[in-house]
C-alpha cells in the first residue's frame, strides 16, 4: 500500500545510486506531489495547475516553443540543465505554441522561443528569443533570491 507522503519519480541512475547508497548528483524538484529534475510539458488543461498553482510555491519557467523552431531546440539543453541544477527552487514548463494556441495567444506570444517567469500565478519577467543560459539564469536568480534578515 502506498503511503500519503509525495512519491518519488527516479530514473534507473538515480534508483541505482539510492539503493548503493551514494547520493545522485542531480537534485530534484518536489512538484505537486512528484519529484522531478527536469522539465515538464503543460497543455491548456494542465496550465492552472501546473504553471499558475505551482508559482505560488516556487518560480515556474515556462519555455512557449514549437517543433520546427529552431532557435527553440537550441534552447533544450540550456533549459534541461536549469531544470536539474535549480530543482528545488524552480520548475521549468514547455507549452507547445502548436498544441496550445489559446495560452500563446493568452500570453501575447508573437515570436518564439519566449520564456516567461511566473510568480504568484503572474508573469513576472517575459525573455523573447534565443537567449544564453547564463542570461536566463540571470532573471532566474533575480526571482528567486532568498530574502535575507
Amino acid at each position: 500500500m502506498e503511503s500519503a507522503a509525495p512519491r518519488l519519480v527516479e530514473d534507473a541512475g538515480h534508483a541505482s545510486a539510492r539503493l548503493s547508497g551514494i547520493q545522485p548528483s542531480i537534485k530534484l524538484t518536489r512538484f505537486m506531489n512528484t519529484v522531478v529534475s527536469h522539465p515538464i510539458n503543460v497543455t491548456t488543461d494542465s496550465f492552472s495547475t501546473d504553471v499558475l498553482a505551482a508559482s505560488n510555491q516556487q518560480t515556474v519557467l515556462v519555455d512557449f516553443w514549437a517543433a520546427w523552431c529552431g532557435p527553440c531546440k537550441a534552447l533544450t539543453a540550456p533549459l534541461n540543465e536549469i531544470a536539474a541544477e535549480r530543482a528545488g527552487q524552480l520548475v521549468v514548463a514547455k507549452i507547445d505554441v502548436d498544441a496550445n494556441p489559446e495560452l500563446a495567444e493568452r500570453y501575447q506570444i508573437r515570436s518564439i522561443p519566449a520564456l516567461a517567469l511566473f510568480r504568484n500565478g503572474e508573469v513576472a519577467k517575459m525573455l523573447v528569443g534565443l537567449r544564453p543560459k547564463a542570461e536566463i539564469l540571470a532573471h532566474v536568480d533575480g526571482l528567486t533570491k532568498p530574502v535575507t534578515v
